[in-house]
């Protein structure tokens, strides 16, 4: 009989050599790891077996209203799926290649396809989320690489 294949996350020194790789929450672990929150912030963080989530730890401007993730809302068949989805997105990091590796080829095709068939307002509103990527990447003192749209150079009629 054969053994059960292995995956490079089942082995634990695999784990701790890869920075990227989040280790699974228990019902206690907090929300939002502390690494995401800035000193100072005192919002409390809900726990991982909370069904809702303060997004306070996330927002420095003591005027800005909280935002909540209601896991409540989520059919309960899904509800635990979701809810490490929801909690990877919040606290998980990607790979600098991930972005770093999109040429204006890329850009152009990607931007073709999420624009086909939408209005002019909603073509600029989703090209100009797409530049922020870039521009944010210009703002880190280790930029990951994202390449510049064209539509920064070429204009978004382009």
């Amino acid at each position: 009989m054969r053994g059960r294949e292995t995956s490079p996350r089942d082995n634990s020194s695999d784990l701790e050599a890869d920075p990227y790789i989040l280790p699974l929450p228990g019902p206690e672990s907090p929300v939002v790891l502390d690494r995401w929150i800035s000193a100072g912030n005192t919002h409390p963080n809900s726990r991982y077996s909370d069904d809702v989530w303060s997004m306070g730890p996330l927002i420095d401007n003591p005027g800005d209203s909280i935002h909540k993730i209601n896991l409540r809302r989520c059919p309960a068949s899904l509800r635990s799926e979701f809810r490490l989805l929801i909690w990877i997105l919040i606290n998980g990091e990607l790979r600098p290649t991930y972005v770093s590796d999109c040429t204006v080829e890329h850009w152009k095709a990607y931007a073709a396809k999420c624009t086909s068939g939408c209005a002019r307002d909603h073509a600029q509103t989703i090209l100009r989320w797409l530049s922020d990527l870039w521009a944010f990447d210009q703002l880190s003192l280790s930029p990951r690489g994202v390449t510049r749209p064209p539509w920064e150079s070429e204009g978004l009629d382009d």
